[in-house]
């Protein structure tokens, strides 16, 4: 009898020992996969920003990365923190922290013909919308202050109404052109409005807005509005 309970029970240890080695390595796999998806959406939305991706395959996203994007970390002040690697830097968990206080991704685009110069810069941002997180990469020409172009996502804002910050073209293509910063790179960033419908073309800091979505609309306004300031040392110094 106590040949079997023995045997019993080292056969359910073996088993435990196999079934966790198998589990252990079907995680660390499927996270190495889940770590690529992520950086390679990554890539799509900051480039999304200064161009139609929409034609490209993964390859030639990944190519255009790779030759042109040069990420960075910098400090409220807007010096470069070379000690520091994109890895090191978590945009959700620096968000809990004081604005003086962070350290901030930023990445520089290089000009497709003269890879000495940047020809825009594009930076990372994390608020909260009406149900959950939402997050932006937004791109700044050379000059600082205006917006080249905007990407918008979301983790569960209502479909047809908030999450149009993601799904809906026209709601990023406002924002381009507009004004980031005022003339001396006060942090005025730009508004969403209420209601849809105006036109805003000749205000540099204020767009239309989306029916039925304002708690998502102020969650964007909040969001852009507490970067422009976490990334104002940084666009003002290039000038």
């Amino acid at each position: 009898m106590r040949n079997k309970n023995s045997y019993i029970i080292i056969y359910t240890v073996a088993l435990c020992v196999i079934a966790a080695s198998v589990l252990a390595v079907v995680k660390q796999s499927l996270t190495e996969r889940q770590d690529e998806n992520i950086a390679y959406d990554n890539k799509k939305k900051i480039l999304n920003t200064v161009m139609d991706i929409t034609v490209l395959s993964k390859a030639q996203v990944d190519e255009i990365y790779a030759n042109r994007v040069r990420p960075m970390i910098i400090d409220f002040k807007g010096v470069i923190q070379t000690d520091l690697k994109l890895k090191d830097v978590d945009v959700v968990k620096q968000k809990a922290l004081k604005v003086e206080e962070r350290m901030l991704p930023i990445y520089r685009i290089l000009d497709e013909k003269d890879s000495t110069k940047n020809s825009y810069y594009v930076f990372p941002t994390s608020g909260s919308g009406l149900w959950d997180k939402i997050s932006s990469f937004v791109a700044m020409e050379s000059d600082g202050k205006t917006i080249k172009g905007v990407s918008f996502s979301h983790v569960g804002e209502t479909p047809g109404l908030g999450a149009r910050i993601k799904s809906d073209a026209k709601i990023r293509l406002r924002y381009e052109n507009k004004k980031m910063y005022a003339d001396e790179f006060e942090p005025v960033a730009v508004y969403m409005v209420k209601s849809e419908g105006g036109d805003y073309s000749d205000d540099p800091h204020t767009v239309d807005g989306m029916s039925g979505a304002t708690l998502t609309a102020n969650g964007v306004n909040d969001m852009l509005k507490e970067y422009s300031l976490a990334y104002q040392n940084f666009f003002k110094s290039l000038n």
